[in-house]
């Protein structure tokens, strides 16, 4: 649309498509044969909707166009907005409790490994103080 005017202008203004350091392969025909095109695409799910093939016309079909989810108003958006940014920090906080239980068994389990590996070692020495009672008998 804007280059439609704006060759309109200039043809008003007096000058020629000469003077153009940029000529589109269509001209103005181009930009008519697109603007077109665009109102097509544009009427053609309305077209749709109100007369489905095989399908109920009216109402319904024509709402399923306008979804819900989009926003109302900005209003809407914020307190959308302010909804989620506190659904975040629950999760963050429900993340870092369950951070913390973690971090809380992974130390008792390696409590845990080391009492074992004491008593590994404990049973190794008292092994070899076996042997070397056996073999000295």
């Amino acid at each position: 649309m804007t280059s439609i005017r704006f060759r309109r202008a200039w043809k008003v203004q007096g000058h020629s498509v000469e003077e153009l350091l940029f000529k589109a392969l269509g001209g103005v025909w181009g930009s008519w044969l697109g603007l077109i095109l665009i109102v097509i695409v544009l009427i053609a799910p309305f077209h749709v909707a109100l007369f489905s093939i095989g399908g109920v016309s009216g109402g319904p079909a024509l709402l399923s166009l306008c979804p819900d989810s989009q926003p109302k108003s900005p209003l809407d958006t914020m307190r959308k907005g302010y909804d989620e940014n506190k659904d975040l920090e629950r999760q963050r906080e429900e993340q870092r409790i369950n951070d913390e239980a973690l971090d809380a068994a992974r130390a008792e389990q390696a409590k845990a490994r080391t009492g074992v590996m004491q008593i590994e070692k404990k049973i190794k020495k008292g092994e070899k103080a076996l042997d070397s009672k056996v073999c000295m008998s």
